[in-house]
């Protein structure tokens, strides 16, 4: 376990040929910490469940990551570019870069991840691309009946102008999405795509979306600065989370401390008072 992402990179160099999966991390034990490192450039051109980063079957946890500049050259079956989940915690980590071509129409499909169990927590998921090609990339996310993302941020991504299903989210049955900012994403004709798409028996609690904030929202959203904008919307606007107070130790994905003001924060970031001395002239 290492602190910082960048002091270590895993990367897959190896090009695609043929109906391989060349991921990058694959985990399946309940007790498997990976902590502090970036995967990079995983490349995937197979039928089936793969990613760049998987947790299988008995999960496991990965923590303070980056997963960036994944590939994924799309079968009909291929699953997400970036992360594929079937059980375990994601948590602090930012998801980028990702790019996925070919046909993507099955439910398991996304650009950037695809939660089929688990908890994806703290998260940022942004600038990851379903470019242009057959029926073309229809979501960034995924999230199956066992699956939940919480205080995550899924922004400024791009999928394909070549489906008219085209969705930032999809929610089964049973998925669950709370205090999530949902945003800015777009086809690549530029027009924006559904935010949220729930089967009937999801779970959305406390999410914004464009319908609800615009780019004043954010500290300042074209320079890709997420972060929320004092005074703003997202600020105190999240509910309740189990084991989130003010002193339970609780972090947003920049290790900052959780619930500062009298609620948490929708998204990844939790809003922190400005530091410094103050002087009182009389």
């Amino acid at each position: 376990i290492v602190q910082h992402p960048v002091d270590v990179v895993l990367r897959n160099t190896a090009s695609i040929s043929g109906d391989t999966a060349k991921g990058v991390l694959k985990l399946d034990h309940a007790d498997a910490v990976v902590a502090g490192v970036t995967f990079a450039d995983g490349k995937i051109n197979n039928s089936g469940k793969h990613a760049a980063v998987m947790l299988t079957g008995k999960g496991g946890t990965v923590s303070n990551c980056v997963i960036r500049g994944a590939y994924a050259m799309g079968s009909w079956y291929s699953a997400a570019t970036s992360l594929y989940m079937e059980n375990g915690v994601v948590t602090h980590c930012v998801i980028s870069n990702g790019t996925q071509s070919g046909k993507s129409k099955l439910n398991a499909d996304a650009c950037a991840a695809d939660v089929e169990g688990g908890l994806l927590v703290n998260t940022l998921i942004c600038q990851n691309k379903g470019v242009d090609s057959d029926e073309g990339c229809q979501r960034v996310v995924t999230v199956g009946a066992n699956g939940r993302l919480l205080n995550c941020d899924i922004v400024d991504n791009t999928l394909s102008s070549a489906t008219n299903e085209a969705a930032a989210v999809v929610l089964a049955d049973g998925a669950q999405l709370q205090n999530c900012v949902v945003f800015g994403n777009v086809k690549t004709d530029e027009k924006l795509v559904t935010n949220i798409r729930p089967n009937p028996a999801a779970t959305i609690v406390s999410c914004a979306t464009d319908g609800d904030i615009t780019k004043a929202a954010f500290k300042n959203y074209d320079a890709g600065d997420y972060r929320p904008k004092s005074g703003g919307p997202l600020v105190d606007a999240g509910s309740a989370v189990a084991g989130w107070t003010a002193t339970s130790g609780a972090t947003d994905l920049f290790r900052k401390p959780r619930v500062v003001g009298t609620a948490v924060d929708i998204g990844c970031y939790e809003l922190q008072p400005r530091s410094g001395l103050k002087l009182i002239l009389r």
